[in-house]
């Protein structure tokens, strides 16, 4: 966590995005001279009718599903569709301080997906290659101190790293560091601490920079709490200097799964602290006993995750990390593996503070000076965060037992033991009990499926091979299968939720969660996956079903099953619901998973036997349908200690819903339920929400064919502009067809110079409520003047003035747009339309607009399509619920309330408070 606020910045906000190449072209001839770059990285370049955006942003989740396209990246075309839909150009213009010229000034980048290029004014920076990792540049030299200032970057996503959903654009957030001459080197900074005689030795490793040209002495100090350790030292003009300090925590408290305590650690310097938080904690890992976590025994019960969520994409907010992480520990989870990726640091930060262990896995395996650099980026980025245990070299490469693979890796783990002597290096291998490669090399082994050859045995022999080296199960299955179904529908993509089905190798939760407890030797497993995520689906569907929970949170039945293995607290889940298609009398299945002795069941009131539990083994009843009420009673020790019910539900009554806020989101989760209060199962009732206060983000309901949006545009209302005046002047005439203010007028034609034809002024200039007529402009002469004029006088009301943008269907060639005399926009024409900034500068009353077109390097010249001033309206969005269930996301910083509506239904309201 970055808690150095006086010196670093979030640099978040109102960034300028293009989706494709501009018509300007890309930048270029940036080689030619430092600063001197043509397009749109140009420093002056005019990016008024770019799109404003804020971070993390994934342009992906903008884009309409495409069924003809890779299904592996989740059906939304940006490397497989159009050409610009892989492109994307970010510009962010700001101001330097003239104060900051003896500062040292840099960008931080937490993660672009994936190829970028930066310049700074004009002047080309770096490109990073890397889609998972950050990158940061010092700047200082490339600013104009006292003036506005520029960045750009272009992102090109047509590159996969992955088999599944990635994402596009700047998806992490962006740090602007504005530090003394004389500071911490953030990244160098490295607390670990160890467990002496009951005392925890905390210790801080970390490099001060002088980038002055003045030798200096001074006091640096590492604290905690009251207690503190400091050290003088010296340090040359332009130097690093590396200091260790150190301090005793007599009494401390371990950083734990259940108690996840965090302490604020003070890194200073005279004059500035650098803040962050650690915890103290003890782990390891033993080759015949398993995982330990200060002192103490702990099975892995873990989660391969990807980095995508409902709504968001891959750009996922502070507060949607810590949502997403809190669903896994509700249901049983207490670790997470981040694949197959190195993570964002906030998702680091939410397994810090939700007790989650994590194994920190990278994308790229090998020993080049690339995917060194990427490790380095990876280890430096997350070995202050005490929920990581391990660092995961990589998954399932092909030449993985090969000797290239085994030097590749011995060189990898020698790079991380310089960056992090404390934790232990794995790898996730999926080739059983083969002892050469990179299994040879890592301190824990990683075992993906123990299945994998067909006979579980084989771990075990590589086990009594290896006697010494610990192993973890680094993906294990959790079996297909889509929330509220239990008959397979291949029309939809939809498989049965009954732990049943996968290929051969899996073996399923129930199955492979027994075979790790007999085995205590295994450290734990980390199940595939946690949560859907989108890609690697079938052809009918574009989220895949490998997760135990679905995409947008909701819990599948095997959640239950791993909750109940995992938890102390009686426990007791019946499935499936109690809205049957059998005919009634027919005899059905009834699933229980629990973790008490004993369950006994009645229907209606009549006993239908009772059931001994196994270990870690579910329950299965068999009864005839008939409505009503199933209830479920379970037993400890022969007490009753729990129960539960499944009731046959009516038609839908009424809408119902919970709110969890997390920092400024609220997550909204909406059911249906009969008029006795009981959720009606097969509820698909299409659902509007609109915000009052507040935005809506989107909704989403986890079914993995839905082609609606999930996440929400902003809404706005769309006032027409018409009546044009069209002034051509290489004759020295007015040119129109028939219809031509129409045409401009309309949003699918546009008008091209050849097709213009004489006409005569109109006369009437005056000006009414609600009237909108033309204005000549006046003649103009020279070389460099337009070739067109496209004018026109309106009147807005008062409660108009607040648009927020002028829309421009279609603009070939060079423009100046101006509106009440104020230049909005000066440059090249797209043939995607412009979206021109225009808030705070209308009247109410009469308005002046007026377009000049200047030929472009083709020499033509053309607008329609529709010209339409934009303001924003009331947010709403409308999503299906999917099996009783839809979550709706509302950025609410400030409260609000949330308006939901159903056909037939009465509405809802929802403090969002």
């Amino acid at each position: 966590m970055n808690l150095m606020n006086e010196y670093i910045h979030l640099f978040d906000r109102d960034w300028k995005f293009h989706l494709g190449v501009p018509a300007s072209g890309v930048p270029w001839r940036h080689f030619w001279k430092a600063g001197y770059t043509i397009g749109p990285a140009a420093r002056q370049y005019n990016d008024t009718a770019w799109q404003t955006v804020d971070l993390p942003h994934d342009w992906g989740m903008d884009l309409d599903y495409d069924y003809t396209v890779d299904i592996h990246h989740g059906a939304l075309p940006i490397a497989t569709g159009k050409k610009k839909n892989a492109h994307g150009f970010y510009r962010k213009s700001f101001e330097v301080p003239a104060e900051w010229s003896e500062s040292n000034i840099s960008l931080v980048f937490d993660g672009v997906y994936r190829d970028c290029e930066l310049w700074v004014n004009g002047q080309y920076v770096t490109r990073n290659v890397a889609g998972y990792v950050g990158f940061n540049v010092d700047i200082s030299d490339l600013l104009f101190y006292g003036e506005t200032n520029n960045i750009a970057l272009h992102v090109d996503a047509s590159q996969q790293e992955g088999w599944f959903y990635e994402g596009a654009g700047i998806y992490r957030h962006v740090w602007l560091r504005v530090m003394p001459s004389v500071h911490i080197i953030p990244e160098s900074v490295f607390i670990h601490s160890e467990i002496i005689d009951g005392d925890a030795i905390v210790s801080c490793d970390f490099t001060v920079a002088n980038t002055g040209g003045q030798a200096i002495h001074d006091t640096a100090a590492f604290q905690i709490g009251d207690v503190r350790s400091t050290t003088a030292f010296d340090a040359s003009e332009y130097s690093e200097t590396s200091l260790h300090l150190s301090l005793r925590l007599e009494q401390f408290i371990s950083w734990d799964l259940d108690h996840p305590h965090l302490y604020t650690c003070l890194v200073s310097l005279s004059g500035q602290v650098y803040r962050t938080r650690t915890g103290i904690r003890d782990s390891r890992f033993d080759a015949e006993e398993g995982f330990f976590l200060n002192g103490r025994h702990r099975k892995i019960l873990g989660s391969c995750t990807h980095q995508d969520f409902a709504v968001t994409g891959v750009a996922l907010s502070d507060d949607v990390q810590r949502y997403k992480m809190n669903i896994l520990k509700k249901y049983g989870f207490n670790a997470n593996r981040t694949a197959h990726n190195p993570p964002a640091p906030e998702m680091l930060d939410a397994c810090d503070e939700a007790g989650l262990l994590v194994m920190c896995e990278a994308r790229l395996f090998g020993s080049t000076p690339e995917a060194l650099s990427q490790l380095q980026r990876m280890v430096v980025a997350g070995r202050n965060h005490p929920s990581v245990i391990l660092w995961s070299l990589g998954n399932e490469e092909i030449i993985q037992a090969t000797v290239s693979a085994m030097r590749q890796a011995s060189r990898a783990k020698r790079l991380i033991r310089d960056l992090d002597p404390t934790r232990p290096v794995t790898y996730a291998a999926n080739n059983g009990d083969e002892l050469q490669g990179i299994n040879e090399v890592v301190d824990v082994r990683g075992v993906n499926y123990l299945n994998i050859t067909r006979d579980i045995r084989a771990i075990d022999a590589y086990h009594a091979s290896r006697p010494h080296q610990p192993l973890v199960g680094s993906e294990e299955s959790s079996c297909l299968g889509t929330r509220g179904v239990y008959v397979r529908d291949k029309k939809n993509g939809y498989v049965e939720n009954l732990d049943n089905c996968g290929p051969g190798y899996f073996l399923g939760a129930e199955a492979l969660w027994q075979e790790y407890m007999k085995r205590k030797y295994l450290a734990g497993a980390f199940v595939w996956t946690g949560i859907d995520y989108r890609g690697e689906a079938s052809k009918q569907a574009y989220i895949t079903n490998f997760g135990v929970i679905d995409l947008a949170g909701f819990p599948k039945a095997t959640a239950h099953y791993f909750k109940a293995m995992n938890t102390q607290e009686p426990y007791l889940y019946l499935y499936p619901h109690w809205n049957r298609k059998e005919p009634e009398g027919t005899d059905v299945p009834l699933r229980v998973y629990t973790n008490v002795d004993r369950v006994s069941l009645s229907l209606n009131g009549k006993p239908q036997g009772d059931m001994i539990r196994e270990s870690y083994a579910s329950l299965t009843f068999n009864l005839p349908y008939y409505p009503g009420i199933v209830e479920a009673v379970g037993y400890r020790k022969g007490e009753a200690c729990i129960t539960t019910q499944l009731r046959t539900a009516l038609k839908p009554a009424v809408l119902s819903a919970t709110c969890e806020r997390v920092g400024e989101t609220a997550f909204v989760v909406v059911e249906v339920k009969d008029k006795y209060g009981t959720p009606c199962p097969e509820a698909s009732n299409r659902l509007t929400f609109k915000a009052r206060g507040a935005r809506i983000l989107g909704a989403s309901n986890g079914n993995p064919s839905d082609e609606d949006k999930e996440k929400a545009s902003a809404v706005y209302a769309y006032m027409p502009l018409k009546a044009f005046r069209i002034w051509e002047w290489r004759d020295d005439a007015f040119y129109s067809d028939q219809n031509l203010t129409e045409i401009i007028g309309q949003t699918d034609k546009e008008w091209h110079r050849n097709q213009a034809q004489s006409f005569l002024p109109v006369e009437n200039d005056t000006v009414q409520s609600g009237v909108q007529r033309f204005v000549p402009a006046p003649k103009k002469t020279g070389k460099d003047e337009p070739v067109m004029t496209v004018a026109c006088s309106f009147w807005l009301e008062q409660s108009d003035t607040d648009a927020t943008s002028l829309h421009i269907g279609y603009l070939d060639g060079q423009a100046v747009i101006d509106l009440n005399g104020t230049v909005v926009f000066q440059g090249s024409g797209d043939e995607d339309g412009l979206n021109i900034a225009v808030s705070g500068l209308l009247n109410h009353g009469v308005n002046e607009l007026s377009i000049e077109l200047y030929a472009s390097i083709n020499q033509t010249y053309a607008i329609g399509k529709g010209i339409k001033l934009v303001r924003p309206t009331d947010s709403s969005f409308s999503r299906r619920l999917f099996h009783n269930r839809c979550l709706c996301m509302v950025q609410a910083p400030n409260g609000g309330v949330l308006h939901i509506s159903a056909d037939g239904l009465p509405p809802l309201l929802i403090d969002l408070e």
